[in-house]
């Protein structure tokens, strides 16, 4: 138990211990900052479908038992809303990045992924063992670097529309116009 208090009493001289608290100001750090939660009409809209009869969670994975038409009208609205044949939500965005990098990317695949990524990304390409190759923030030429490289396999390359972190802004043009060049996949997390 000593150790912990020493680790504790270490990230507080270091001013990095962090603690519950109540939110206070403005939102400039959470996927909050629209201040959408507590709109007085998707608050109307909840209780309205609450009334309606939709169940509070989901009661278990929607595969076995979980799944309600209300996850199928919603995934239906997005398909016509964006214009695609199909949607799918997926209760976290941390787990939407770590499905889509375990279900797209092969094992034999090379990821390239800007070194400010989010954790799921990088989590998704531990998790899929393929060959993950970092390269520093925004910098194209690296990109290209190592989009030469030879490989076996389909390459793939990672990026974050906005850096929420910093709030800087991908070249997501540029990164298409390279994938294009060799022929690589570019996935953009929005």
């Amino acid at each position: 138990m000593s150790s912990f208090q020493a680790e504790l009493t270490r990230l507080k001289t270091a001013g990095r211990y962090r603690a519950l608290r109540p939110r206070a100001g403005i939102d400039l750090s959470s996927n909050d900052y629209l201040a959408l939660s507590g709109h007085p009409d998707l608050r109307r809209a909840a209780v309205e479908a609450l009334e309606g009869g939709l169940v509070l969670g989901s009661g278990g994975s929607r595969l076995l038992s979980g799944h309600h038409d209300a996850h199928a009208d919603l995934e239906a609205f997005a398909a016509r809303h964006f214009g695609v044949p199909r949607a799918l939500y997926f209760a976290t965005g941390f787990q939407a990045n770590y499905a889509l990098a375990t279900t797209l990317i092969g094992r034999h695949d090379v990821a390239i992924f800007d070194a400010l990524c989010h954790a799921s990304l990088r989590d998704g390409l531990h998790a899929r063992h393929c060959r993950a190759v970092k390269v520093r923030h925004n910098d194209l030429d690296a990109f290209e670097a190592a989009l030469r490289r030879p490989r076996a396999a389909g390459a793939f390359v990672l990026a974050e529309s906005v850096y929420s972190m910093d709030g800087d802004l991908a070249p997501v043009a540029d990164l298409l116009r390279l994938c294009e060049r060799y022929d690589a996949t570019l996935i953009v997390d929005e």
